[in-house]
């Protein structure tokens, strides 16, 4: 469980960009970000909001990950929708990684570029897998994080909203809203899948250093370690500080509450 504040500076189209966000974030994905002290990101036990014209609204079901501005967002930093899951699959490595020391904490530095030639560096949290600095080439922007701090816990209530809630319209064609009861089972097939990868955890490596591929990782994980198809995405995209004793405790306490509040 971490907190900091991440700002992106740079341009965009020909405009100059200064974003700056407040986070929050916990195991299985639980979210909060704010902009001006102001909630504009919830994601907790049952549902996820953004901020959508002054107004919380709850997320339907074809929006997985909310734009919250025109730079990186947090929820582009670590988790599911982390930078490191998505540019695995199109970005290579050109240099060997090097120590550096982001808001003084230690963390390493590699280059990295895709196959049309532009290059960026991205810093990673030594502790906690976190990206806490990005900077792409041409001088197009970049990205820090400040004051990050570990939590061993986060209250529930943090990442949950009590005020008044918009539906979002679904246009024809589109998804409808999940039911909250399917997001909760979600929840709980990705925590057990979690804690049977940390309970597994030589297996799953050598599982993942034998896939050609992430659909052919999420095959043989869900064949050789029975978990479901999402808890098999949950797995391949956690981060090797989730396998720490400290983060691999919380996820166990997360999954025994989850229990817990299932048998109420």
């Amino acid at each position: 469980m971490v907190s900091g504040a991440l700002r992106s500076l740079g341009s965009d189209r020909g405009t100059e960009l200064d974003e700056s966000y407040r986070f929050w974030y916990a195991p299985t994905d639980r979210w909060r970000i704010e902009i001006d002290g102001e909630p504009v990101y919830l994601s907790g036990r049952d549902r996820s909001l953004v901020r959508i014209d002054g107004h919380m609204t709850l997320l339907d079901g074809d929006i997985r990950m909310p734009i919250l501005g025109r730079g990186v967002s947090p929820l582009q930093l670590l988790g599911q929708n982390s930078l490191l899951h998505s540019m695995s699959r199109d970005v290579v490595v050109r240099d060997e990684p090097r120590a550096v020391d982001v808001g003084g904490r230690r963390a390493w530095a590699v280059l990295v570029g895709d196959r049309s030639g532009k290059n960026g560096e991205i810093s990673i949290d030594e502790s906690t897998g976190v990206i806490v600095r990005l900077s792409m080439s041409a001088g197009s922007g970049s990205s820090e994080v400040v004051e990050l701090t570990e939590h061993a816990s986060l209250p529930d209530g943090l990442f949950e909203w009590d005020g008044p809630v918009v539906e979002a319209p679904s246009p024809r064609g589109r998804r409808a809203r999940p039911d909250p009861e399917v997001g909760r089972q979600e929840r709980s097939e990705v925590l057990r899948a979690c804690v049977t990868a940390l309970d597994r955890s030589a297996e799953v490596l050598s599982l993942m250093q034998r896939a050609e591929s992430e659909e052919d990782a999420i095959r043989r994980l869900v064949s050789e370690l029975g978990v479901t198809t999402v808890g098999a995405q949950a797995i391949a995209a956690m981060q090797m500080s989730t396998f720490r004793p400290d983060m691999a405790d919380q996820l166990r306490r997360a999954l025994a509450d989850d229990e817990n509040n299932r048998r109420c």
